[in-house]
């Protein structure tokens, strides 16, 4: 199978064989469309290791109820990003992964992207679909203990990197910190890319889809042992799968249920809004309570949004990934998707010419910007924002954690 997809790759670089053709097409510029067609019929279509179907603009994998949906991000005369979305819905959650690669051309970086993709990302999806796994173990989040198995993936590399990098090398290097950032995840993806060029390095974990400093240290203290010559790097995936004997009741579980916990956290941004005295904002968390119905949410509401804009504001800083000892932010089911969901509701429109003041007063609210005030007090205001800020909440007793 992978014979015949680098082939058909080629076939697409050398326009069957012909290099006056091929020279003639790397000086047109690739329409963006065209390359999405072509990449799903031509390249995707038949080569993904488990039967597909084209359907809607994206490939469908009855056996699984898998959805792979790659769209263009950009393609320039020599390099191309190409971002994948992959979902089923016994995952619970979207596997999102950004190619980018160089090229003599953009046709020869688009094919690079794809190939990127299909040696290391998709073959462990279907080793996982298949009930393929490399090493099984036990967490415990909530008073709850949890089974889980991991997939590797193959080690990708480029340039001249040490071929003793397999798999369970790197595995056994963050195994420990990953294991920590379990909660109630139906899916865990992690995301290891380490490169060197000429001596600078880059190091970067990232669990579902959000960067670990604390694991990308590890990892770039890898990149820095390296010796090439020009640009080296290498890719991996670990897939983390949960037993479902084990996975616990989740309100806001699938699409529907991403759909309800949008509609919930535009009502609680709404909400936030129309406090306009100190006596209505202190009457804010039990309004949240009875408007969302949902408790533990409503405390999130009222904690998490307004840090979250925060973090988003004052991006030179780096935040502790913990929320109380021991606790990640990665464990919570609904931290980074109402992160994302608040960015999206932003994004849309959604709260109109208010916007802007919605998004300020929640950094207003926070605590981190009080600790932003101080070192712009203490460094002045055209200091540059540096350092780690923690930032630990106090519960209720109510409160669950999920």
């Amino acid at each position: 199978m992978k014979e015949e997809f680098f082939a058909q790759i080629a076939k697409w670089n050398e326009e069957d064989g012909d290099p006056e053709a091929a020279a003639a097409n790397a000086e047109k510029p690739l329409d963006a469309e065209k390359a999405r067609e072509f990449i799903i019929r031509d390249c995707l279509h038949g080569f993904l290791g488990m039967k597909d179907v084209i359907k809607d603009g994206c490939l469908y994998c009855p056996d699984s109820k898998l959805t792979v949906r790659p769209e263009i991000e950009s393609l320039m005369e020599q390099g191309a990003v190409v971002d994948f979305h992959i979902e089923a819905p016994q995952w619970g959650t979207e596997i999102f992964e950004c190619c980018a690669s160089p090229g003599e051309n953009t046709r020869h970086a688009l094919g690079m992207t794809l190939s990127s993709f299909m040696l290391s990302l998709m073959p462990a999806i279907v080793r996982m679909e298949r009930g393929e796994y490399d090493e099984t173990f036990e967490t415990s989040f909530a008073g709850q203990n949890h089974r889980w198995r991991a997939t590797l993936s193959d080690v990708v590399g480029m340039g001249n990197t040490p071929h003793e990098n397999m798999p369970k090398f790197y595995w056994d290097k963050v195994k420990e910190g990953v294991m920590k950032r379990l909660g109630n995840q139906k899916l865990c993806y992690v995301k290891i890319y380490c490169a060197n060029v000429d001596g600078d390095v880059t190091g970067e974990c990232r669990v579902n889809d959000i960067k670990s400093k604390e694991l990308s240290d590890v990892i770039a203290e890898i990149g820095a042992q390296w010796k090439p010559e020009g640009f080296a790097s290498q890719k991996m995936f670990i897939l983390i799968r949960q037993d479902e004997e084990t996975v616990a009741p989740y309100p806001y579980w699938g699409s529907d249920g991403r759909a309800e916990l949008l509609t919930k956290i535009k009502l609680a941004v709404n909400l936030f809004n129309g406090c306009k005295t100190q006596e209505e904002y202190e009457k804010l968390p039990e309004a949240l309570k009875t408007q969302l119905g949902d408790p533990t949410l409503a405390e999130e509401c009222y904690l998490f949004l307004p840090e979250i804009c925060a973090e988003n504001e004052f991006d030179t800083l780096d935040f502790d990934e913990q929320i109380a000892p021991g606790v990640y932010k990665a464990q919570l089911a609904d931290y980074w998707t109402m992160h994302n969901l608040l960015f999206e509701l932003f994004a849309e429109g959604a709260f109109g010419d208010a916007a802007s003041e919605i998004y300020w007063d929640y950094i207003t609210f926070s605590s981190i910007y009080g600790v932003v005030c101080k070192m712009m007090e203490k460094n002045g205001e055209d200091a540059p924002l540096e350092g780690c800020v923690s930032t630990h909440f106090n519960f209720s007793d109510g409160f669950k954690l999920r």
